[in-house]
């Protein structure tokens, strides 16, 4: 399948997992979010109830990231890789050329990621990484988080300890101590920075760094080690209710099979009129 079309389809399919996998009203709550685990499993997490429902099973994925047009693209350290929530699929986009752990989208809707002390941005047509800066001291757990209010990414290093900020042009500085360990995944939902240490979602303050259990994540089989949010213009405006956005493709969906029908209606009553005649 060319890239084009992989991309069209990922787009749609993505939108239409969402909604399915969310019951009506979650979104205005809990944004349109995706978290991987150890055990393979990719599937969308309920920040308010802290459950989980899986999408996609397989591979590995280091970490996540979620693109404005609602693509979801992953990391398996060293290739970027397209996932299909709708059908649980995967798909190799391509080799980074280097190790990333981390991934996340800009206001721009370009991809960026982290990978030991380095910081890059990666295409996600053929999936190379640029690097833009080495940040000294720092070392990538896993996930980026854009912060929208600051045009910054927010990581984790050391294992997780330790919350960073990160500009655009790659300079960093430590913001503080998380005060848990092995926080792999990090996603921004309602203004709220989350943060996800094995099966556990903290709440993370982004001033200080300082870590607050929030809950235990349900229905995962593995530790938690990628996450992904929708990225809003405005991080406070909720996202679309998954019914609303659920009832616009199956309307779609919908008016689609009653065209087709209409114009095999036609056809054959063309054939028809067509064998009278003769």
């Amino acid at each position: 399948m060319g890239t084009s079309t992989f991309m069209k389809k990922l787009s749609i399919a993505t939108f239409g997992a969402a909604a399915m996998t969310l019951g009506t009203g979650e979104v205005a709550k809990a944004g349109l979010n995706f978290i991987s685990t150890d055990a393979g499993e990719v599937g969308v997490i309920n920040t308010s109830t802290g459950g989980f429902t899986e999408v996609a099973r397989g591979r590995f994925m280091f970490d996540l990231a979620l693109s404005s047009d609602n693509k979801l693209f992953a990391s398996d350290s060293r290739n970027l890789v397209g996932i299909n929530p709708a059908l649980g699929t995967f798909s190799t986009i391509g080799s980074f050329g280097a190790f990333i752990n981390g991934l996340g989208f800009g206001s721009n809707n370009s991809l960026y990621g982290t990978g030991s002390s380095g910081f890059y941005g990666v295409n996600t047509l053929t999936g190379a990484a640029s690097l833009i800066a080495n940040i000294a001291g720092f070392s990538s757990s896993g996930d980026i988080a854009y912060d929208v209010a600051n045009n910054r990414f927010l990581a984790t290093s050391g294992g997780g300890d330790s919350l960073w900020s990160i500009a655009l042009n790659g300079s960093g500085a430590k913001i503080g101590n998380i005060g848990f360990s092995q926080v792999y995944g990090l996603l921004f939902d309602q203004g709220t920075l989350y943060g996800y240490a094995g099966k556990q979602q903290i709440a993370i303050n982004t001033a200080t760094g300082a870590g607050t259990f929030s809950k235990n994540v349900a229905g995962v089989n593995g530790s938690i080690g990628g996450a992904a949010s929708a990225q809003l213009t405005d991080p406070f405006t909720p996202v679309p209710e998954p019914a609303t956005v659920l009832g616009s493709l199956l309307g779609m969906g919908a008016l689609g099979s009653v065209r087709s029908r209409q114009k095999s209606q036609r056809q054959q009553k063309q054939q028809a009129g067509a064998l009278n005649q003769s």
